[in-house]
């Protein structure tokens, strides 16, 4: 069967909410790792979605919609590049400017000193997390109309990249730092990079095992992650 446009929006935007509510309920309540948390959602969804479509795309019912979210509509501005500049703006400011979110670096950095300076950490997880979840869901919805199809296999190889482009942009293995500009810049740099292995012909296997070096090298020069450790 084909999916409508708007039902699919918004049913994904809704269960981005509560997969972040779900991993921050396994974060907050249960105590598990934030990472271990994610992973572990990440598998479960994919098989879900691999059952739920017998592993096949699904395609829309309305592929002219689709289509048209990519096409420009001002010069070379299209729908798709609008949306994301203005997410990108709405969670810079949220981060930057809003105290809700600047609570969230804290809670990352040290979740117990937060706790003691009157910090809500645990509705800063819940909001963090849903965040992520909602942010999730619409990256999901604008690769589906791109595709005009939602592909369970979709975003299977993208999981290494993007932790790549967050520590090369300055994120902080262990939380509290990191900025939205400096991951988009990470993001930019190793779209590059895999550009450019791809014009000198560098086959996709192939660009993983430079992508995964890229990774280490950002973790190795991180003096925070490789800090010599403290003399007794």
């Amino acid at each position: 069967l084909g999916l409508n446009v708007m039902s699919l929006g918004g049913l994904a935007l809704a269960t981005g909410l509560v997969v972040g509510a779900v991993n921050a309920f396994f974060v907050v309540k249960i105590g598990i790792n934030s990472f271990i948390a994610t992973l572990g959602m990440l598998f479960v969804l994919r098989g879900l979605a691999l059952v739920l479509s017998n592993a096949k795309p699904v395609p829309l019912a309305d592929i002219s919609t689709a289509i048209a979210f990519g096409m420009p509509f001002l010069g070379p501005l299209t729908p798709r590049i609008l949306l994301f500049a203005v997410v990108f703006v709405l969670l810079l400011i949220f981060l930057t400017r809003v105290r809700a979110g600047r609570e969230i670096y804290a809670v990352g950095g040290n979740r117990q000193a937060a706790r003691d300076a009157g910090i809500p950490v645990n509705l800063r997880l819940v909001t963090g997390f849903m965040l992520c979840g909602f942010v999730a869901a619409l990256a999901g919805v604008v690769d589906t109309m791109e595709r005009t199809a939602a592909d369970p296999t979709a975003g299977s190889t993208i999981l290494l990249s993007s932790i790549a482009a967050a520590i090369i942009g300055g994120v902080a293995l262990n939380g509290g730092r990191g900025s939205i500009l400096g991951t988009l810049i990470g993001a930019l740099s190793l779209a590059i990079l895999e550009v450019g292995l791809t014009l000198t012909g560098v086959q996709v296997d192939i660009q993983q095992i430079f992508i995964g070096g890229v990774l280490l090298l950002a973790v190795i020069t991180d003096p925070r992650v490789c800090a010599p450790p403290a003399p007794p």
